[in-house]
């Protein structure tokens, strides 16, 4: 069993909920309560990713990958299968690549239901939780961009923010 965001998939994200602390990179943004690392070498370097990697290569599911196994285990696509689609497309491309998805901040203009107050603005001021002023994209430098082959904005809401729309003019 195989699932090529072990090796190509960069989740970026920032949060101001204590559960996850202050690291900012992941592996998937569909791993259930995965560590966060400080940078991608760090993530790329720990015993955390081999463990993970190594369960694969045994065809044992890992812990975090739980809403994979249960899309699978009842027939349907995951991301995991999708991403194994877009692998054969990227690994024709460049056998090195990175996905990419990237929370850029908390600017929101709705609280929905699914959402909480750590993912945006305008739900944050509703329940009185103070802010998160950082921005996923502080931290898109650490992946070579000559290796990024897509990069998916998520937020708040990403098409009004500012900072989306400085990052796409640069």
């Amino acid at each position: 069993m195989d699932c090529p965001r072990m090796n190509h998939f960069v989740y970026i994200r920032t949060d101001s909920s204590p559960k996850f602390g202050s690291d900012e990179i992941s592996r998937c943004c569909q791993m259930v309560s995965s560590p966060r690392f400080k940078t991608l070498v760090d993530l790329e370097n720990s015993q955390w990713l081999a463990d993970k990697k190594a369960q694969f290569a045994a065809d044992q599911w890992p812990m975090e990958c739980e809403r994979c196994k249960i899309e699978e285990d009842m027939g349907r696509p995951s991301v995991r299968t999708w991403s194994m689609n877009d692998h054969a497309k990227y690994s024709a491309v460049r056998s090195d690549y990175y996905v990419s998805e990237v929370k850029v901040d908390m600017i929101c203009n709705a609280a929905c239901q699914i959402c909480a107050p750590e993912y945006s603005s305008y739900y944050s001021k509703l329940a009185g939780v103070p802010p998160n002023e950082k921005s996923g994209l502080d931290y898109i430098d650490q992946i070579d961009r000559d290796r990024l082959v897509q990069l998916d904005f998520a937020g708040g809401e990403p098409s009004i923010s500012k900072r989306t729309i400085a990052f796409l003019d640069n």
